[in-house]
């Protein structure tokens, strides 16, 4: 995953209180070593930040990938649909005859939506 722009610790010596700390390092034995300590701390900080920042994207685009995933599922009831569609396509013009395939694929249509609400699963009689 791309960073983002790299922050760095400013460096003392380039800085223009450049003269200030040579005053101070004078004055002061030993800040030279502590102003290096602490500038390579700084940039092992700024490196975990990275890190982290990255772990944090990653697990931020996999939480959103699962919330949104699209899970492919059999459309319940499609066997009963179809035979109330040939049923009627043959029959055009006795519909009636076709009440047997309605009420089976009413029937599935019911189990269905009774599994829907109880979280069993979206499918019905074909499941």
């Amino acid at each position: 995953m791309p960073r983002g722009p790299q922050r760095a610790l400013p460096n003392p010596a380039s800085s223009l209180d450049a003269a200030l700390i040579a005053e101070a390092s004078q004055s002061h034995p030993g800040l030279d070593n502590a102003l290096a300590k602490s500038t390579h701390i700084g940039q092992l900080l700024l490196k975990n930040e990275a890190d982290e920042l990255d772990r944090v994207r990653e697990y931020a685009s996999q939480l959103h990938a699962d919330s949104y995933a699209m899970r492919a599922r059999e459309t319940p009831c499609a066997a009963e649909r179809e035979a109330c569609r040939l049923c009627y396509e043959t029959n055009r013009s006795d519909t009636l005859r076709c009440g047997n395939e309605v009420a089976a694929y009413d029937a599935c249509a019911r189990e269905a939506q009774r599994r829907f609400v109880e979280g069993v699963g979206g499918g019905g009689a074909d499941e």
